[in-house]
């Protein structure tokens, strides 16, 4: 029987070994295009977890411009990314309007980080998983920032190790923990939440159509 968190996600503690240098868990593209398709991320965007820039060049790809930051450098990094920049420290860019990223988990990461956008930002989007909606912390933010958007993928994305930018299919899909895009958009009135549910099998052959056409090219 499991009794937390750790019995049951793989990497959840900081110092498991299963865990990820750098928390490095690369965004397959698909996954960011859901985001642009069924959201409103604003023209002008910071991602300050960028890793080797997996969200980055999917924003770029379409139609958003782009400013990436890491703590950490890659040497096989999909586009510039502006390094070495702690995101809790990273100074608000008044030419951006948002921020979108996958947010490294340790020591509650997220939510703090959140907290620190929203005071920045009119659009903050966080890739994270689904437990993410539990914990009393949490719930603080939630009742004083309700989300404007959830995006539930119900069907699991994989982190792959293989490459450095997944293409295929079963490269992208397939995983073992339930993820989501929770939005903060400013823009937007009222205090209700949007929740969505998303298959990305049913978005692959239409994202594959606008990758072929237009591949990472942004420097």
């Amino acid at each position: 029987m499991a009794n937390n968190l750790s019995d049951i996600y793989s990497g959840v503690k900081k110092n498991d070994p299963n865990r990820r240098e750098n928390d490095f868990y690369p965004t397959p593209p698909l996954a960011t295009y859901v985001l642009c398709k069924y959201n409103n991320p604003p023209q002008n965007i910071i991602e300050p977890c960028a890793g080797r820039g997996n969200i980055s060049v999917e924003l770029a790809r379409n139609g958003h411009t782009v400013l990436s930051y890491d703590l950490n450098e890659y040497s096989d990094s999909l586009c510039s990314i502006n390094t070495p920049y702690d995101a809790t420290k990273l100074p608000v860019n008044p030419n951006c309007r948002g921020v979108v990223t996958n947010p490294p988990y340790h020591k509650d990461l997220p939510r703090k980080l959140a907290e620190k956008w929203l005071q920045e930002y009119e659009y903050v989007a966080m890739f994270v998983r689904l437990t993410f909606l539990e914990g009393i912390k949490r719930k603080k933010l939630f009742t004083n920032h309700p989300p404007s958007d959830i995006i539930v993928l119900s069907d699991r994305i994989r982190f792959s190790k293989e490459h450095v930018e997944p293409i295929e299919k079963e490269d992208q899909i397939g995983g073992m923990i339930s993820y989501m895009w929770i939005v903060w958009d400013q823009r937007k009135t009222g205090i209700n939440t949007n929740m969505q549910w998303v298959k990305l099998d049913d978005e692959y052959e239409e994202w594959r159509y606008i990758y072929d056409k237009t591949p990472y090219t942004i420097a």
